[in-house]
């Protein structure tokens, strides 16, 4: 039995991969293939957790995606809204 949807399981692994890299800008295409999580998928599902204010997205060579909140801070609701 399933609790949550496959977007909110990538969500989550999405997440628990910025979580372990604090302060660091990860690059999609990096945190895809490290999860094995399709790259438009987890771009998709990026956007969602930017505009909910949870991660963080930089753009240009150096740029990437990191938290924009302390890790203590986002619960499992805030990620499934």
């Amino acid at each position: 039995m399933m609790l949550w949807s496959s977007g909110c399981d990538y969500a989550i692994r999405a997440l628990t991969h910025l979580a372990a890299r604090p302060g660091a800008l990860v690059a999609l295409k990096d945190m895809a293939a490290e999860e094995a999580i399709p790259a438009p998928f987890v771009g998709k599902v990026l956007q969602h957790l930017v505009k909910a204010g949870i991660v963080r997205s930089v753009k240009g060579p150096h740029g990437g995606y990191g938290l924009a909140l302390a890790p203590r801070a986002i619960t499992l609701l805030a990620v499934k809204a």
